[in-house]
Formats: C-alpha cells, sequence, structure tokens
C-alpha cells in the first residue's frame, strides 16, 4: 500500500528532474503554436505547458532519469494536450481532431538535439 508519505515523497522526486532550456523552449514552441493555429478557437493555456511540462518530468523518472528528453514531451503531448483544445467549427465540420492538430504541431516544430 502506498502511503501520503510515499506520493509527497515521488512528487517532490519528479519536480526535481532537470529540464535543459531547449527542452524547456520546445515545450514553449509547442503551447505557442496552437495559441496561433486558425483552426483553433482555443489554443493551450499555460496550466497546458505546465501539464506537459510535469507529466514530461515523471516520465523521464520512472525511465531512471534525472532530465528531461524531447522524445518524453513528444510521447506525452498528444495525450496530455489535445483535450485541451477547442477546435474552430471550419475544422471541426472539415473533419479535424485535436489530436491530428496536436501530432501536425509536433512535426512542424524542430526537435532540440
Amino acid at each position: 500500500m502506498v502511503s501520503c508519505k510515499d506520493v509527497l515523497d515521488l512528487q517532490e522526486q519528479v519536480k526535481a528532474v532537470r529540464f535543459e532550456k531547449a527542452v524547456a523552449e520546445y515545450v514553449v514552441k509547442i503551447v505557442e503554436s496552437t495559441r496561433g493555429d486558425s483552426r483553433l478557437r482555443l489554443g493551450l493555456s499555460p496550466r497546458g505547458s505546465l501539464a506537459l511540462f510535469r507529466t514530461s518530468q515523471a516520465r523521464a523518472r520512472i525511465e531512471g532519469r534525472d532530465y528531461v528528453l524531447p522524445e518524453d514531451v513528444r510521447a506525452l503531448a498528444v495525450p496530455v494536450l489535445a483535450h485541451r483544445v477547442v477546435l474552430d467549427t471550419k475544422a471541426k465540420y472539415g473533419g479535424l481532431t485535436p489530436k491530428k492538430i496536436i501530432e501536425e504541431t509536433l512535426e512542424k516544430i524542430p526537435v532540440p538535439r
């Protein structure tokens, strides 16, 4: 059984996982790109970027690393962000999905090395 203290300890371990500047800027570019996308009525909020930031840290920790890789961000972007955007009416009836828009966003933003 996991205690409350165990959960709090794990949260602190996740927060200690490092984000290199280039990877953090990658998250920001993903989020900002959705705000300028005309197919979206509502792009990602700061809470969306924080969710991607924290889940990427958690994934790195689970993988045994104390640093986040761009692959962590890419792996989690769709499940963490797709439900946080609102499609424009034309895009919605044109057959687009939030998942597709996030995937396209990931394809057009260069991955840091």
